[in-house]
């Protein structure tokens, strides 16, 4: 029971981290553009900025978490040991 709610936990806190890391790139990037341009900035060219860095906060943390994910599949993969048919026809000659 304690795990499923610890598993529960831990996704809130993996969506709740993507939201806050999201929310806040898009901040920064627009404080950043801001505060190094000219007064007069083309509205679309500052939303474009906000929802690109927005859409890399947001889906970064999907990549990354799927690459290791794979990265750790296959390294439980390559270090499973093999069954050879050497010990297949051993326990069928013992039978």
């Amino acid at each position: 029971m304690t795990l499923v709610i610890a598993q529960h936990q831990l996704g809130i806190c993996f969506f709740a981290a993507k939201t806050i890391l999201a929310f806040s790139i898009a901040w920064s990037a627009a404080a950043l553009y801001r505060s190094n341009a000219e007064a007069n900035i083309p509205q679309n060219k500052l939303l474009f900025l906000i929802v690109a860095t927005a859409a890399l906060g947001y889906f970064l943390p999907n990549v990354l978490l799927s690459r290791k994910i794979a990265y750790r599949q296959r390294e439980i993969f390559e270090n499973f040991p093999e069954r050879h048919r050497s010990d297949d026809s051993l326990r069928g000659s013992a039978v």
